[in-house]
């Protein structure tokens, strides 16, 4: 009985001893801005960010300077009117060299209907927010086997893709 009970408050202290708090890379970090949306269509083409999809999707294209080169890519946004307070999430997939200021996007059709009839074709007043904490996208790099080459894995939506160089000696047997 009684080392039954030591054994208890040891495993109780294990746990404890392990806990650990959560690190500052998994607290979740938001920029916001406000500006005006607009909307656009697919037309069967690749975004800037590589895939086709279609208009009904919830897609947004961000303005260049934000857009960052793809840094967003594949990030989830969670955009609300101000004005209703009604809030759609929607995915980066394009870039948008058309929207004027930082807080100009562009939605898909679909997306965009959420809020207001495409014929409207503005919408001022739109909020955005990128969570940077979306495991929707995770970059990160690994060593290839046999070399000294660290390589970029993409995840999308649990699709991994590894790309390793392998480096290569050649010898003359001359």
């Amino acid at each position: 009985m009684h080392a039954t009970g030591l054994l208890s408050v040891f495993v109780a202290l294990l746990g404890v001893a392990s806990a650990s708090p959560a690190s500052p890379e998994t607290l979740e970090r938001r920029v916001t801005h406000t500006g005006t949306a607009t909307f656009f269509f697919q037309d069967g083409q690749p975004g800037a960010c590589g895939q086709v999809h279609k208009d009904t999707d919830h897609i947004v294209a961000l303005q260049t300077t934000q857009y960052d080169n793809g840094v967003f890519c594949g990030r989830t946004l969670t955009i609300t009117d101000t004005a209703t307070g009604k809030t759609a999430v929607g995915t980066v997939a394009d870039e948008c060299p058309g929207c004027n200021g930082s807080g100009s996007i562009d939605l898909s059709e679909g997306l965009f209907e959420i809020f207001a009839p495409t014929s409207q074709g503005t919408f001022p007043g739109m909020l955005f927010e990128i969570r940077f904490d979306d495991r929707s996208l995770i970059l990160n790099y690994f060593k290839c086997p046999g070399t000294s080459t660290l390589s970029k894995r993409e995840t999308f939506k649990a699709v991994s893709l590894m790309t390793c160089e392998m480096e290569s000696t050649t010898q003359d047997d001359a």
